[in-house]
């Protein structure tokens, strides 16, 4: 895992500069935040038994992600229609006077003045378009941040950084909260990579590689991790600028469901894993009825 992020990290790195550079201040407090609590998950793996410490990440994740699914499919149910709205008028024009049953013309002072009123704003506004737009028009390309995110990015990133410390998967926590607050698609994928490259490279990868974890006969391993992770990061990136923001929600969720669930061993069918299964399967179907109720 942690081989398959330094490759992914630094292609977004490559990929993604201009974004990188606009973004950097919040990215910093991300990094700085992974980075103060890796080791202590690093600590954590040696002295505890990974495996559940994984099953009981798994498990929350995926009870936060449920009650986020459900609630918002749920709650448009029982939330009363909304009455339609009434047609607005359209206002009276001021100039259109009826004088003795006849509108009265405006007269060819009136109009000069309006003409050469509206030509100099013209000229004004293309002179000052003109000098502007080489200023704003790359800053204009990137969605502006929310006030809250820096100071959520400090406790989201010590979460993350114990999990990433512990099991490689520093995510979920930046998942969730991306999903609940709605964050900007640009800024998430954005962000998040930028925390993680220190991460991984300035600590993780070094620490595997000194604790002897990191073993040449692994090499084949090394690669096809490397190959697959490059290849989603070629679909991802081909599919963030189609897919609009609320698809984009739906994605995360249902990618933070499915790695809780394979966390669980859904695929060698563990009990657990699959009354989990179970529960996923009933919260989407009682958003399917609502959906259809409300439709």
């Amino acid at each position: 895992i942690t081989v398959s992020q330094c490759a992914s990290s630094l292609g977004l790195a490559v990929r993604e500069s201009g974004a990188w550079r606009h973004y950097a201040c919040s990215g910093s407090v991300f990094a700085a935040s992974l980075l103060s609590t890796s080791p202590l998950g690093n600590f954590l793996r040696e002295v505890a038994e990974p495996d559940t410490i994984r099953l009981v990440l798994a498990l929350v994740f995926l009870a936060f992600a449920l009650l986020k699914v459900g609630f918002d499919g749920l709650e448009p149910c029982f939330r009363p229609a909304k009455a339609p709205a009434k047609a607005l008028q359209a206002p009276e024009d001021p100039a259109a006077e009826v004088v003795g049953g006849a509108e009265s013309p405006s007269t060819a002072e009136e109009d000069v003045l309006q003409l050469a009123g509206v030509g100099a704003t013209a000229a004004g506004s293309h002179n000052n378009n003109s000098s502007s737009s080489s200023q704003t028009s790359g800053a204009d390309s990137f969605p502006a941040e929310p006030t809250w995110l820096r100071r959520t990015l400090l406790p989201v990133g010590l979460v993350a950084g114990v999990l990433g410390g512990i099991a490689g998967l520093n995510g979920p926590p930046f998942i969730l909260m991306a999903g609940f607050t709605g964050l900007d698609r640009i800024i998430t994928r954005t962000i998040f990579p930028m925390g993680q490259i220190f991460e991984v490279w300035l600590y993780r990868l070094p620490a595997l590689i000194i604790s002897g974890r990191i073993q040449a006969k692994d090499m084949h391993l090394y690669v096809l991790c490397i190959a697959s992770g490059q290849i989603g990061l070629s679909l991802g990136s081909g599919l963030a600028s189609r897919i609009s923001q609320s698809a984009f929600q739906s994605c995360i969720f249902g990618f933070l469901i499915a790695s809780s669930l394979l966390t669980m061993g859904i695929l060698q069918g563990t009990p657990l894993a699959v009354a989990a299964l179970v529960v996923v399967a009933a919260v989407l179907a009682g958003r399917c009825v609502c959906f259809r109720m409300r439709k």
